[in-house]
């Protein structure tokens, strides 16, 4: 219970900071107070229907945003009395210096009238809407605010901490209670993720558990993104309304995500987290959220507000909080690694995700993040930790979406139109594939491409001499599987073999061997007709591929492969019996050429 000794200890405090802030406000009002000179009394014949004829579609209206505004509402008629005044004398002041500039005022001719007058001889400390001091209701109020804050988060009693949803809410306000109301519009990003936060607090059980460690995490989680909005709107313009709404959206999106995330995350392994000793436990809590905002209102690269939704959000977060808990360091005040990888992703796929599908980002940074937990230190070394971009698999990645966006070249004619879920397919494939060795991004001998690179574009360029309309993109896709899985077991794929006097990658030979002799022109129509059903050219190659990396890679086994699908060809040409199952599991247990 709160006792009498309190409620007077908080009345004479209150008393102290509002009689403080009120002297305040009169000095500043005082500083801010304009000085006329005495003038004739000239008659005046100003009126806001003069005035607002004068700016209509004027280049002042443009140029000045408190000018628009103060047109707006004297036009819609529901200006208040401060606002008329305000936009007559701005009147008086603009129609003074376009009469100067176009000629109508010259030398010592007095066409003025008493406003103009005034304007021109009042001094002001500060230029229009540019004075420094806090409004005096915004010093009054914002010291109410801060009353309150601190009643409920420190007076005993104030709120039931028997209950769960007391102490989460204690959490809340303990975060917010350093900050300065009287001082700085920060009442609107408080109540926002006031209401963000409390309604997720009742919407996640885990969150309200028996013990102080939800209302130490909702205080890490709250107090890192509430300082990052503060940062954010002290550093844009008051008029660039638009941005500070996109802030404060994002700001609870961001809120909402982490603490519900959190609640399953990190309470059911808070070793990980809120063993680590004060201000260290707030930096890797808070950071999730903090990373997180700062990579998706990042707009230097790219927009990602356009492209995340709350699942791609949700996914985000939860990886970036598993990838924490295996590698606290990552959070860490020198390299701030979290948001470097966030960051990193975005620039360097930005290009390729634009021609592919912009919507692929979001959840590129949550797989990099999500396969990063697996292996860290073999991924990111500690000597390159403050280099993003020698991550292994921000560069797989890079590599990978630059291969499958390069336009196609001559005699090139299959062009696919990859899907999100396809591009995050194969990218999937790839990044398991580095996790598993490193060494797909080690540059090959003589050849400007890493083993990814080489592989990928090797793929492609056999893909692409398909003709259109004989496979779907989703066959492609099985296709790049197949590959990757192929070349991660036998590297020999890559090795130069001559097969017919010509002599190039193993890997070029073998798709083109499968394209010519099931889907090309040549191919007898009737054959053609069903080795190009469906996914039939995707499971033959997936089956050869799987085949040539158990036996080897030698041009005699590729010669073999090409009679086995030249006599699949004729079969079905001569009309003989043929099974899919069968032919593939032909493939499946092709022997060793002698």
């Amino acid at each position: 219970m709160v006792s009498t000794a309190d409620i007077i200890m908080l009345g004479i405090v209150s008393g102290i900071r509002l009689a403080e802030q009120g002297r305040r406000a009169y000095s500043e009002a005082t500083i801010e107070r304009e000085l006329v000179l005495p003038l004739p009394n000239f008659n005046p014949d100003v009126t806001v229907g003069v005035a607002t004829n004068y700016f209509l579609g004027s280049k002042h209206l443009e140029e000045n945003f408190w000018l628009k505004n103060l047109y707006e509402k004297a036009a819609h008629g529901a200006p208040s009395e401060e606002e008329e005044k305000e936009f007559l004398a701005a009147y008086q002041e603009f129609k003074i210096l376009d009469d100067v500039k176009t000629g109508v005022i010259k030398g010592s001719e007095s066409a003025l009238s008493r406003e103009a007058l005034v304007t021109l001889v009042t001094v002001r400390q500060f230029a229009r809407n540019s004075s420094p001091y806090p409004h005096a209701f915004q010093r009054v109020l914002g010291s109410l605010i801060e009353i309150g804050i601190d009643y409920f988060a420190n007076a005993p009693g104030a709120l039931d901490e028997r209950s769960s949803t007391g102490r989460a809410l204690k959490g809340f306000l303990k975060c917010i209670d350093d900050l300065d109301f009287a001082l700085s519009s920060v009442e609107g990003i408080a109540r926002n993720l006031f209401s963000a936060a409390l309604e997720t607090i009742g919407g996640t059980p885990s969150l309200l558990g028996g013990d102080d460690k939800a209302e130490k995490l909702i205080e890490a989680v709250s107090r890192g993104l509430v300082k990052d909005l503060r940062e954010r709107m002290e550093k844009v313009a008051a008029t660039d309304l638009s941005k500070q709404e996109k802030f404060e959206m994002w700001g609870q999106l961001v809120l909402r995500s982490v603490l519900s995330n959190a609640g399953t995350t990190i309470l059911s392994n808070p070793g990980s987290y809120l063993s680590v000793a004060g201000a260290d436990r707030q930096t890797l809590v808070s950071s999730v959220g903090t990373c997180v905002l700062d990579a998706i209102l990042d707009e230097e690269t790219i927009d990602l507000t356009r492209l995340c939704s709350r699942e791609t959000l949700d996914r985000l977060v939860k990886s970036a909080l598993v990838t924490l808990s295996e590698y606290p360091g990552l959070a860490g005040v020198d390299h701030k690694g979290l948001q470097r990888i966030l960051g990193q992703v975005a620039g360097d796929l930005a290009g390729s995700a634009r021609i592919l599908c912009p919507d692929i980002l979001p959840e590129m940074m949550r797989l990099v993040l999500e396969k990063s937990a697996l292996n860290m230190d073999v991924l990111w070394p500690e000597a390159f930790r403050k280099d993003p971009a020698r991550h292994l698999l921000i560069a797989a990645s890079r590599e990978l979406l630059e291969g499958l966006s390069m336009p196609a070249g001559p005699g090139e004619q299959w062009t696919p139109a990859f899907s999100k879920t396809q591009l995050i397919g194969i990218a999937e494939t790839v990044l398991d594939e580095v996790v598993q060795n490193p060494d797909w991004l080690v540059k090959r001998a003589a050849v400007e491409n890493t083993i990814l690179g080489d592989a990928v574009k090797t793929a492609l360029a056999s893909l692409r001499k398909i003709p259109p309309g004989r496979i779907s993109t989703e066959t492609g896709v099985q296709v790049l599987k197949a590959v990757i899985k192929a070349v991660a077991l036998r590297r020999e794929f890559l090795d130069r073999v001559k097969i017919k006097n010509e002599e190039r990658e193993a890997l070029g030979i073998i798709l083109d061997l499968m394209v010519d002799g099931m889907l090309s022109e040549g191919v007898d129509p009737r054959a053609r007709w069903i080795l190009s059903r469906g996914d039939v050219f995707g499971l033959v190659a997936s089956a050869a591929l799987k085949r040539l990396s158990e036996i080897g890679v030698s041009q005699a086994n590729i010669l073999k492969l090409g009679k086995v699908l030249e006599q699949a060809a004729e079969d079905i040409r001569t009309g003989k019996a043929w099974q899919l199952d069968l032919f593939v599991g032909e493939l499946r247990t092709l022997s060793v050429a002698n």
